[in-house]
């Protein structure tokens, strides 16, 4: 049979008179991926009855046509052999059994930031009992460090105070202070955790889980005069800070500020860190902004490398503010040099080579402001190796895919938000929790889970226990489990593997 678009509707109902005139037992379809319409094939030929492990599809577009689209006899012979493999294969094909799993209609979140309050809030307000576990003696995260957002210029204590009202006035949500998630197990609908805290250990079982661990920013220890002692040396947090205590004292022997951008960020590997934290500079523009309003008649300088202004509306913002200051360019080959001149009163001399002047400049300063990246918050591996996921190179969690699944991890069930996946601010973060919430909603909303017919089997008279399979297993679907074992006249206690069928996707692995 041969059309033009197999996968359009009047086809799917081809497909099924095909079905059901010839008493099909098998049945294939060679045309795109199977990524993106295998399971449309699979659910057309369940609707005629056909068990839809019996049906194989081709991928003659991506792995034949579009790699040889220029030799096109060799293209059509290889089509050909991939589709008498598939034949061949199909005569093979057993119908499989697929198992309904019921899921806990609960959620857990690990951070209580603004993104894991945000789908704290998403998910209670759809009805589901939500958890919140917070390590910190109060909730909000780095919202209770900004002094205004940007480019609203709204304060951040409206959000915050909002936020935490409206989760502390709704009854379908829990939270744990100065706690911990510990002893994380099971899986998707069924996961078995304990929250430590000073109260002892409490034990929940919950459908779904959102990492929304956040982030922090990093502290330049050793790095411009950054120390304990230098007072006027700090980081924009720390400004923030100042500027939401109230600064017109902190600013009235204060003339000069200078701000430099890229603090140990975007460095080559092995000299710092070398990703760009696409907050900084937005961040920096908000508090030149606020400082000039605070005293009109204050110097502000700039050096940078290049100014990262993610959005269009940012971009505008910044237009709309670079004449509050002076900006300097410096690249990575003439890293700004600053020199403490005097304690009482601080003062430091800053020598920069302007890549724009091309020229060296040298001037005087009363406070230096570090733009630095945004990092990990602590102690991630662990909890990454309890909820079986990975983080990556830079010390954040890995979405199982950047643009298909961008708020999943490979491990089915467990989502993420916020900073704990990547640098972003405070807009973002809400939006990516909304999203995670209703990823997890999908699920819990379900309240079972239909396991997938090909899983893997593991044979316990001939497994040894080595533990070999659960390292190399990508879905973290196999674990090793005690169970005794009779020899002659004595029992015992061996490790066996077992495999969960709700985790694992018979990759074959």
């Amino acid at each position: 049979e041969d059309n033009l678009y197999s996968c359009s509707s009047d086809s799917q109902v081809k497909i099924k008179e095909l079905i059901k005139e010839h008493k099909l037992n098998r049945f294939i379809v060679a045309s795109c991926t199977p990524r993106t319409h295998e399971s449309l094939f699979q659910e057309t030929c369940e609707e005629i009855g056909l068990n839809k492990y019996l049906f194989e599809m081709v991928n003659i577009r991506d792995q034949c046509s579009w790699v040889h689209m220029t030799e096109f006899e060799a293209a059509t012979a290889k089509a050909k052999d991939l589709i008498e493999m598939a034949v061949a294969k199909s005569r093979l094909l057993k119908p499989l059994k697929e198992e309904l799993l019921e899921i806990t209609p609960t959620a857990l979140i690990i951070g209580g930031g603004i993104s894991g309050l945000t789908a704290a809030l998403n998910l209670a307000n759809q009805g589901f009992q939500t958890y919140v576990v917070e390590k910190e003696k109060f909730l909000g995260g780095n919202l209770n460090y900004l002094n205004k957002l940007y480019p609203i210029h709204e304060d951040a204590s409206i959000l915050l105070e909002k936020t935490i009202e409206l989760v502390q006035k709704n009854e379908n949500i829990q939270v744990f202070l100065e706690s911990e998630a510990k002893n994380i197990k099971g899986y998707i609908g069924n996961y078995n955790i304990s929250v430590a805290n000073s109260n002892g250990m409490h034990d929940l079982t919950i459908g779904t889980i959102i990492v929304a661990t956040g982030g922090q920013e990093f502290k330049p220890k050793g790095l411009f005069q950054y120390n304990n002692k230098n007072k006027n040396v700090i980081t924009q947090l720390e400004l923030e800070q100042k500027l939401k205590n109230g600064a017109k004292t902190w600013l009235e022997n204060i003339n000069r500020v200078t701000t430099i951008l890229c603090v140990n960020a975007r460095q080559k590997e092995g000299k710092g860190l070398t990703y760009c934290s696409n907050t900084c500079c937005g961040n920096a523009i908000k508090n030149i902004s606020f400082l000039r309003e605070l005293k009109p008649e204050l110097e502000i300088i700039v050096l940078y490398r290049d100014l990262q202004m993610a959005k269009k509306k940012y971009e505008e913002y910044y237009r709309n503010r670079r004449k509050d200051a002076m900006f300097l360019r410096y690249d990575l080959d003439s890293i700004p040099e600053v020199t403490k001149k005097s304690s009482n009163p601080e003062k430091y001399e800053i020598k920069v080579f302007d890549t724009n002047l091309q020229e060296s400049i040298e001037f005087d300063t009363d406070v230096v402001v570090l733009s630095t990246p945004m990092v990990p918050a602590d102690n991630l591996v662990e909890l990454a190796k309890q909820l079986k996921v990975p983080l990556d190179k830079n010390g954040f969690f890995l979405e199982a895919h950047v643009k298909l699944r961008p708020l999943d991890f490979a491990t089915e069930g467990i989502f993420l938000c916020g900073c704990a996946q990547w640098p972003k601010n405070i807009q973002d973060s809400i939006a990516q929790a909304n999203g995670a919430a209703g990823r997890a909603s999908r699920f819990l909303s379900a309240k079972q889970i239909t396991t997938s017919g090909i899983v893997a089997e593991s044979n316990p008279e001939m497994c040894i226990g080595c533990g070999k399979c659960v390292e190399v297993c990508p879905y973290n679907a196999i674990e090793l489990i005690e169970s005794s074992q009779d020899y002659e006249e004595v029992s015992l206690v061996v490790k066996k593997s077992f495999i969960h069928p709700a985790l694992c996707k018979g990759c074959g692995t």
